[in-house]
C-alpha cells in the first residue's frame, strides 16, 4: 500500500508542469526558498499588482463574466510563458538557479489562479 501512495504522489509530482519545475530544481541542488526569499523581477511584481487589481475588480462586479474570462486568459498566458520559459532552462540551457526564480514567479500566478477559481465558484 505505501508503495501505490508513493507513485500517486510521484505521477501527481511529474504530472503538473509547476511541481515538476519544482522537483527538478531541488534534484539539481537549488533550494527554492519559497518562505524566505521573495525578490521578483520588477517587471513581474508590476504585472502581478495588475491582476491583483483585476481580480479584484472582478469580485466587485460579480456579474460581469468578461472580466473574471479576461483575467483567466491573461493567467493562462502567463502560465504557458512560464512552461515554455521553464522547459528553456531545465532541459536546455541547465540553469537551475534561474529557473528557481521563474518557479517562484510561477507560484505566484498559480495562487492568483486559485483564488480566480474560488471567487467564480462562490456563492
Amino acid at each position: 500500500m505505501q508503495w501505490a501512495a508513493r507513485a500517486n504522489e510521484a505521477y501527481r509530482q511529474l504530472r503538473d508542469p509547476l511541481l515538476r519545475a519544482q522537483y527538478l530544481c531541488e534534484q539539481a541542488g537549488v533550494d527554492l526558498q519559497t518562505e524566505s526569499n521573495t525578490s521578483m523581477d520588477t517587471a513581474f511584481l508590476m504585472q502581478q499588482m495588475q491582476w491583483r487589481e483585476m481580480l479584484d475588480d472582478a469580485r466587485a462586479d460579480t456579474g460581469n463574466e468578461h472580466a473574471f474570462d479576461e483575467l483567466r486568459a491573461a493567467l493562462s498566458q502567463a502560465e504557458a510563458s512560464f512552461v515554455a520559459t521553464l522547459t528553456n532552462l531545465i532541459d536546455d540551457a541547465g540553469n537551475f538557479q534561474e529557473a528557481a526564480a521563474k518557479t517562484r514567479e510561477w507560484m505566484f500566478v498559480r495562487r492568483i489562479s486559485q483564488e480566480l477559481s474560488q471567487a467564480t465558484t462562490a456563492p
